[in-house]
């Protein structure tokens, strides 16, 4: 078995769950894993050992989702911008009943929510059960700040939760 495999195999499910809770999206999650194995092995090889490819693979798929959520933004915008041009269409399209279909959960829309430098360590530590040090060194900080963002990332959760079951998010 090649190592690029036995990386894959032990890692991909991490990764994935990490992409989705990202995105909220799972077809993106898949394509940002694929990215993100791919750009481990094009600037890794075989030169890091599986016990440190994790660490690796998660500082990757953290930056390709936080590009993926950036590019997201402006083609919202661009959308939003393109359908108040072209507000004279009175009815719905079946797009608009697709992405009505699709819409996410309200929890994945409150982890949405959440600032970058909060969601990554509050996604690692409760749907990836990494301990607070292993965190620290995959996000490069201390222990003690690392309980700082997750415990701040649970308020705003909370804050964003309730924002949704009102109706409203800022």
């Amino acid at each position: 078995m090649s190592l690029f495999t036995e990386i894959y195999d032990k890692h991909f499910e991490v990764v994935i769950r990490i992409a989705f809770r990202f995105t909220g999206d799972l077809e993106a999650a898949e394509d940002l894993c694929q990215d993100t194995f791919i750009k481990y092995f094009e600037k890794y090889g075989n030169e890091k050992d599986d016990k440190e490819a994790l660490y690796f693979l998660i500082k990757i798929i953290k930056n390709l989702s936080i590009n993926y959520e950036k590019r997201k933004k402006i083609e919202h915008r661009v959308f939003n911008q393109y359908r108040n041009e072209n507000s004279t269409v009175e009815n719905e399209t079946g797009l608009s009943d697709l992405v009505k279909k699709e819409q996410i959960s309200d929890i994945q829309k409150a982890l949405l929510l959440i600032p970058y430098k909060y969601r990554l360590p509050l996604i690692l530590k409760e749907y990836e059960q990494l301990t607070y040090e292993e965190i620290s060194k995959i996000i490069k900080t201390s222990v003690s700040n690392v309980k700082i963002l997750i415990f701040r990332a649970k308020k705003i959760f909370k804050e964003k939760v309730k924002e949704i079951e009102n109706g409203y998010t800022t």
